[in-house]
């Protein structure tokens, strides 16, 4: 068969499922549009950012830490969040603290240490529930990192960011035994 009758026996076809598709005049916009419009709207979502409690910005991190777990126990999710290093969603951090009904993260003690440019925290924490005393107990520690007072460090870089917890498996990986 030669390419102009091959091409005379496709088109026709083609147009028929084309127009097919058009909806009548009294229709609205045509569903695919619809569902790209909202997969346009959802990839431009970003999570609007609380602002943060000025003791996240202290250079000492029991203080950072009692920050941290009073934006817990008031379940304040989306600023507890932005204590991480590593961008750890609001679900994600809430679901990890699901059990309790409020969050009672206790601070204990805290050991500072430094290496190449970086000063690392790690303080010992409980986690109780403050509305059922009947919940088990769970201990671990809170790592806490960030640069030493170098030339040029900014701000951001100077502040204490979470980096690991050993209260639950779904922060940040496997549970650890606390240190001594």
């Amino acid at each position: 068969m030669n390419p102009s009758a091959l091409l005379r026996l496709t088109i026709p076809p083609a147009m028929f499922l084309v127009l097919a598709g058009c909806g009548s005049a009294g229709d609205t916009a045509p569903a695919a549009q619809t569902d790209e419009a909202e997969v346009v709207a959802m990839t431009n979502y970003e999570p609007a950012l609380v602002e943060l409690p000025e003791a996240f910005s202290s250079r000492d991190c029991t203080e950072v830490a009692g920050a941290y777990a009073a934006a817990l126990g008031e379940k304040k999710f989306s600023a507890a969040a932005q204590a991480w290093a590593e961008p750890i969603g609001t679900d994600k951090l809430a679901l990890g603290y699901e059990g309790y009904g409020t969050p009672d993260l206790q601070i204990g003690q805290a050991r500072e240490e430094g290496a190449a440019g970086s000063l690392f925290c790690e303080v010992t924490v409980t986690l109780r529930d403050g509305d059922n005393p009947q919940t088990p107990l769970k201990q671990g520690t809170l790592t806490f990192r960030r640069v030493n007072d170098v030339p040029g460090a900014t701000p951001e870089q100077l502040r204490w960011r979470i980096t690991n917890s050993t209260i639950y498996e779904g922060l940040t990986g496997p549970a650890k035994t606390p240190t001594p």
